[in-house]
């Protein structure tokens, strides 16, 4: 038997002389009979009304005939239902509602401006925040993508946001991007807005009426300990490193050059990163203190005015005055190691030797530890933290 496809399709109107050339927006399936797009394709979302009870879905050839059954307008969500079911050569999209920050997606969808009409175009990009609010405090991921600031994605409203390895599965629905204002059609900064999917599980009654059998959720998510990850412009590297080495711990890690893009209000998700992570890995070197990029200046502020809702950790990699305000904080001191692994276990060394509550020493394993935490030695003595050349960068976001 022939591999199932996923299957995701283009909305039309006109459900009595459906065309792939009149698709006003995308949808897919999340079960054999239920499917997903965006409100504002088959209704008015300012006064809450639906506009039009059935559509014709465009999947791989053929239309198939659906009815909204449940509609939510404040977070922009319909819920349809096939009303012959779904062909047996697709298959239905997993969901998954827990999602991470940096995590990267795709998304396949039918945009008005198709490159051939009777074909869905891919976009991709990366989840810069996870609770971000839109319209009326709904709740949102915000996206950043790749071709969204120079192609129209008029018609991907409903499309999927597939996150994941292999069998992808849908984080949210794609609603909305803020216009550039001097092209309406492209979007400011990359910047696109989806519906969680944990919000719609949560709001829609038709979904939770289905069976675990019918509808597939996936396992995963952000860790809920981590820390956020405060770093200089010309250190964002090594700082990317660091999140990586926490993630392959199952350690949450939130690196600010990674969510924080040129053009963005930085404040909101400054905030909302701390929130999540209140405990802050200060990367320190030379550049820390010269760094103006302004949200690493803001997070300095914060962290002098004590701000920081947790502890702030000096994380040392290169030779630097210790900041008035951690003077008395012992770092973790990665210089004068010879390989990166050296490097990656002084790390998780000195994370385990910090008193920290929330996250025990069980949650590295011992074997992988270092004898001694380096900090013990004559810093001024110490070379320059070996790391690959690729792992650092001039300059940066």
């Amino acid at each position: 038997m022939a591999e199932a496809h996923p299957a995701i399709g283009g909305i039309c109107l006109d459900v009595e002389n459906p065309s792939a050339d009149d698709l006003v927006g995308s949808a897919f399936a999340v079960s054999s009979t239920t499917a997903l797009t965006a409100f504002h394709c088959v209704g008015d979302r300012e006064i809450g009304a639906v506009r039009h009870e059935r559509v014709s879905i465009w999947f791989r050839g053929r239309f198939v005939g659906a009815c909204v059954v449940d509609s939510m307008p404040d977070i922009d969500v319909a819920v349809l239902e096939l009303e012959k079911g779904l062909p047996e050569d697709l298959e239905p999209l997993q969901l998954i509602s827990e999602v991470s920050v940096q995590a990267k997606f795709t998304s396949i969808g039918w945009p008005r401006s198709r490159d051939f009409g009777e074909h869905w175009r891919a976009i991709s990009g990366h989840i810069v925040d996870t609770n971000s609010k839109i319209f009326n405090n709904a709740p949102a991921l915000q996206l950043y993508c790749v071709e969204a600031a120079t192609l129209s994605l008029h018609g991907y409203s409903g499309a999927p946001v597939l996150v994941g390895d292999g069998r992808q599965a849908a984080a949210g629905v794609i609603r909305w991007n803020p216009q550039r204002p001097d092209a309406p059609d492209l979007a400011a900064g990359g910047t696109v807005y989806a519906t969680p999917i944990s919000a719609i599980l949560m709001r829609s009654n038709h979904l939770q009426s289905l069976s675990e059998s019918q509808l597939t959720i996936a396992a995963g998510g952000e860790p809920r300990d981590g820390y956020c990850i405060s770093h200089s412009n010309v250190d964002l590297e090594i700082a990317r490193w660091v999140g990586g080495v926490l993630r392959g711990e199952r350690i949450g890690a939130r690196v600010r050059g990674e969510y924080i893009l040129p053009g963005m209000n930085y404040v909101p998700l400054l905030r909302a990163a701390h929130e999540k992570y209140p405990d802050t890995l200060l990367v320190l070197s030379s550049s820390t203190l010269k760094c103006d990029s302004p949200s690493h200046m803001m997070e300095m502020d914060w962290m002098k005015g004590g701000e920081i809702p947790g502890i702030v950790l000096p994380v040392r990699v290169g030779s630097a005055k210790m900041p008035n305000f951690l003077y008395d904080i012992e770092p973790i001191d990665l210089r004068g190691y010879k390989t990166e692994d050296e490097v990656r276990e002084a790390l998780i060394a000195g994370l385990v030797a910090t008193e920290r509550p929330r996250l025990p020493a069980p949650r590295f394993p011992a074997e992988r530890l270092i004898s001694q935490k380096p900090t013990t030695l004559s810093r001024s003595r110490l070379a320059q933290v070996t790391l690959a050349d690729r792992q650092r960068i001039e300059g940066g976001v």
